[in-house]
């Protein structure tokens, strides 16, 4: 059983990843929805402050516009997080069935799933590479408020055009306005580099919490558990090392283990321990290469390149 359970784990693995991209694109769009009316409003405090000179009735303007900023933008933001915490805590309740059904299924095993109050206050408090799900939100909606004001105040100290600036905060439409600072905030919620990737990271860690409580809360049945890295060239240093080890239930690594983390926890249930000497092969090249690579395979095969991706 604990062999099928593992292929089933990792296969569910994937599907887990997939379902990343499509809650990253509703974040976003979300935290986008007021770019128009900032738009708007960015334009006017500009004609309204053509002839900028850094006086203390200047400095009054802009904290003014700053609030009108944090409304349109943090305020989406902060709406975004609020149903994204809805969202986490509807997936650690299916998390939870679909093992529990799993193990049934494999095994006639039944097992004790949490409560939704006790779920609901996992994705409330639980931290996520340091900070909750609150605090993530929260912060950004500051942050994306800060660059776009550094952004208008130092554009205007310099003598930049009223366009110059709003090319800096929304980007051009050569660049489908990807080359905007606002493209930072996108990025930190649905890219997938060392520095970002908000979405990846906290559905992998809401996924592996909700089975952690499951696991203690069956630690009758459930004694220790394996570690499961997604094995391939992007798998980190540490999880690599990691992959296979057994671990004592309760005294296991906690995951996500860094930003963008991917692994999990199997099961040892009724102490049949799974062999996992699974090998996979580091890929050694630098992002820019990789592109290079994916770009050149998409034209030879003539299919898209997140088809190659």
């Amino acid at each position: 059983m604990a062999d099928k359970l593992e292929d089933i784990i990792l296969r569910h693995q994937v599907y887990l990843q997939r379902l990343v991209p499509q809650l990253g694109a509703e974040q976003i769009a979300m935290i986008d929805k007021n770019n128009p009316q900032l738009r708007g409003e960015l334009i006017q405090f500009l004609e309204d402050n053509e002839f900028y000179k850094l006086t203390k009735e200047q400095q009054n303007k802009l904290a003014v516009f700053r609030n009108k900023v944090y409304k349109l933008r943090g305020g989406a933001i902060n709406e975004a997080g609020e149903k994204y915490q809805g969202d986490m805590l509807d997936l650690a309740e299916r998390e939870q069935m679909w093992f529990a059904d799993g193990v049934e299924d494999l095994g006639g095993k039944s097992l004790a799933v949490s409560s939704t109050s006790a779920l609901a206050k996992m994705v409330e408090r639980q931290p996520f590479v340091g900070k909750t799900l609150n605090q993530i939100y929260t912060k950004l909606s500051v942050d994306d408020t800060d660059r776009i004001m550094t952004s208008v105040s130092d554009g205007l100290n310099s003598g930049l055009t009223k366009q110059q600036i709003q090319n800096q905060i929304f980007g051009t439409k050569k660049l489908g306005y990807t080359d905007g600072i606002l493209q930072q905030t996108r990025n930190y919620i649905n890219n997938n580099n060392t520095n970002s990737g908000v979405v990846r990271t906290t559905v992998n860690g809401v996924s592996n919490e909700s089975k952690r409580l499951l696991y203690e809360a069956n630690s009758d049945i459930i004694d220790k558990v394996q570690y499961m890295a997604t094995l391939d060239g992007r798998t980190s240093n540490i999880c690599a090392s990691r992959d296979g080890k057994i671990y004592k239930q309760g005294s296991e690594p906690p995951l996500p283990a860094h930003i963008n983390c991917r692994s999990t926890y199997v099961p040892i249930i009724d102490g049949l321990d799974i062999e996992s000497t699974r090998p996979y092969v580091l890929d050694s090249r630098t992002r820019k290469d990789r592109e290079k690579d994916f770009r050149k395979e998409a034209r030879e095969r003539g299919v898209k390149i997140k088809t190659v991706r």
